[in-house]
């Protein structure tokens, strides 16, 4: 691979990437161009070959076909709340049976999938909806799972989905681990050069500037410039340890159970 190689890297637009991408085109001098898109979009483009390196949804490693590999150059992880991963219910969860799932998502939907029959005895019935399209739960539903920055900046009326549960505080609740939504991916065969170099030292210095990050992505995306670096800086975290490791192959049992259980059924 020669030196002056210009990598594609495919990435979501939300605030909680900024640590990992913000600067990062200007810093590679080039060499890096980031394309943005939904999490549920970014594998069409790591498996057609078009990026690569995205920061894919970690439920997209189990079940691609293209053998994806995870690159250990951080992720967005939690240890309890989340913030912008959450279940909004007109009544108890447990009296919920149908749910509208936001079409951002993988990793969300499919954790609310495992965390469903904690919460709630009636099966678990999801509508997927296009909330960019129509921020307004569609009628008939009990519920609507959000992510990313609309849980901020739309979400549903309090009066008329007064019940709320943040999914990384209820798999914390229910596993004791932290819980990963996305990590850096590529295939297998992708040669990467220094792009895992140059997104390390990118995300050294970024978390070395939350503070001004946080108060610029805030302004740009509707959010109170506090907590935008509440959530940057203490809510979530970017470095993999190795119980993020563990979570990770945990949510996968877990995944791999239920898809199982619907084969039976």
């Amino acid at each position: 691979m020669s030196a002056d190689a210009v990598f594609h890297v495919g990435c979501v637009s939300y605030l909680n990437a900024t640590p990992l991408i913000a600067g990062l085109e200007s810093a590679s001098g080039g060499r890096v161009r980031v394309h943005f898109d939904v999490p549920s979009g970014l594998l069409s483009g790591l498996e057609g070959g078009y990026f690569d390196l995205a920061l894919c949804p970690v439920v997209d490693q189990f079940r691609s076909s293209a053998g994806l590999r995870l690159v250990p150059v951080g992720g967005i992880a939690c240890r309890g709340r989340t913030h912008t991963v959450k279940l909004f219910t007109r009544r108890p969860i447990a009296q919920c049976a149908r749910i509208a799932a936001d079409t951002d998502s993988h990793t969300s939907v499919n954790l609310l999938r495992v965390l469903w029959p904690d919460r709630s005895p009636e099966p678990l019935e999801l509508v997927a909806h296009d909330f960019h399209a129509d921020p307004e739960p569609p009628a008939g539903v009990d519920g609507a799972l959000l992510i990313g920055d609309k849980v901020v900046t739309s979400p549903p009326s309090s009066e008329a989905f007064a019940y709320t549960l943040d999914l990384g505080e209820a798999w914390l609740e229910r596993t004791g681990l932290p819980f990963v939504f996305a990590t850096w991916m590529a295939r297998p065969e992708r040669e990467l050069g220094d792009l895992p170099d140059l997104l390390t030292a990118q995300l050294d210095r970024n978390l070395g500037d939350l503070e001004r990050l946080a108060g610029a992505a805030a302004e740009a995306k509707g959010w109170p410039a506090d907590l935008a670096l509440a959530y940057l800086s203490e809510i979530l975290h970017y470095r993999l340890a190795a119980d993020d490791l563990r979570a990770i192959e945990r949510f996968r049992e877990a995944v791999a159970n239920l898809e199982s259980v619907r084969q039976q059924a």
